[in-house]
């Protein structure tokens, strides 16, 4: 199988991967034959890339969260922000919900958000579970403790939940959504690292933000945040691939983001995702088969009579997305 965007003619194709909806519906079955209709319906529903069958079968998905777990996590953290907007919101449901359902799945090693996800660009909950996931996995290659990781969760879910807020109440509707959840979750009696880090989030390395934090004075779950968030949003409201995303991301290292964080966020997540077409600095063309845990920007690669480990072969690296 192989990744392929859907503005690429794939008419008569078949789809190698089932594709859900982002609380575990079965939109389309594995195996359908992709007619016009069919992608138009896959690009309304904000999805902008598939999976098709080819000739590469030994590729296996590499997903922190699949399709059937991501839906649950979905479905439980609706829940919570439903709390939220009716003013029952328990800071101890959400750590409850962070330990059982959300940490156990992220491992030892780089992140793999789907090529493949419908991508709701309104979608505040979709949005805040990718944060966290990549939040919890950066939080992690900094060397934080738990209790600190688990605050780190706990921002990244809390860190948008001003515009539930807003919408709820006209009289907010002038007020900064950080500062709308500031304001909330210190009533909660929330801990003054996550209230904080949540208020500061907008601000820049270079101090440039409302606020005026430069680096040296920042919070670190709000550098960790603030990159994340800002991947994320590129990730899920353009219709970049992941690596352009980075690219734009790694642009803004020393003046929006904190180059110690950008460097653990650039080994807490694969780029490249696996069944990508890529083609290498000898002219070689192939697809991403495996990824390296060791080094998240230099995968396994298999051309048409070749296998490419890049950490094995250090000069050569990807030159072009073949996408």
């Amino acid at each position: 199988m192989r990744l392929a965007k859907l503005d690429e003619d794939l008419t008569h194709k078949k789809l190698a991967i089932s594709i859900k909806s982002k609380d575990g519906r079965k939109l389309i079955s594995e195996g359908a034959v992709l007619s016009g209709r069919i992608i138009e319906r896959l690009r309304e529903s904000g999805l902008t890339a598939v999976y098709i069958e080819d000739d590469n079968y030994d590729i296996l998905l590499q997903e922190t969260l699949d399709n059937d777990k991501r839906a649950v996590v979905y479905n439980k953290l609706q829940d919570i922000y439903s709390k939220v907007e009716k003013n029952e919101f328990n800071s101890i449901d959400l750590l409850r919900f962070i330990r059982l359902y959300l940490l156990p799945e992220i491992k030892c090693e780089p992140v793999s958000i789907p090529a493949d996800q419908v991508m709701d660009k309104d979608d505040m909950i979709q949005h805040s579970i990718n944060v966290a996931i990549l939040s919890i996995r950066t939080a992690s290659v900094l060397g934080h403790n738990m209790e600190k990781i688990e605050l780190m969760a706990f921002v990244s879910l809390m860190h948008d939940i001003g515009k539930l807020l807003k919408n709820r109440d006209v009289k907010l509707k002038e007020i900064p959504h950080y500062e709308v959840a500031y304001e909330f979750l210190k009533r909660k009696n929330c801990t003054v690292l996550t209230y904080m880090a949540v208020r500061f989030q907008e601000e820049f390395y270079n101090g440039s933000g409302k606020y005026k934090v430069d680096g040296q004075k920042q919070i670190d779950l709000a550098k960790i945040l603030s990159i994340c968030d800002f991947y994320e949003t590129l990730l899920r409201t353009s219709n970049l691939m992941p690596y352009e995303c980075f690219e734009e991301t790694q642009a803004l290292v020393n003046t929006r983001f904190d180059p110690n964080v950008f460097e653990a966020f650039r080994d807490s997540l694969y780029i490249y995702p696996v069944g990508l077409p890529v083609k290498l600095n000898n002219k070689d063309e192939g697809i991403i088969i495996r990824q390296n845990q060791s080094y998240p920007l230099r995968p396994v690669i298999k051309s048409l009579d070749k296998y490419y480990n890049l950490m094995e072969n250090l000069s050569l690296f990807i030159e072009q997305v073949a996408i």
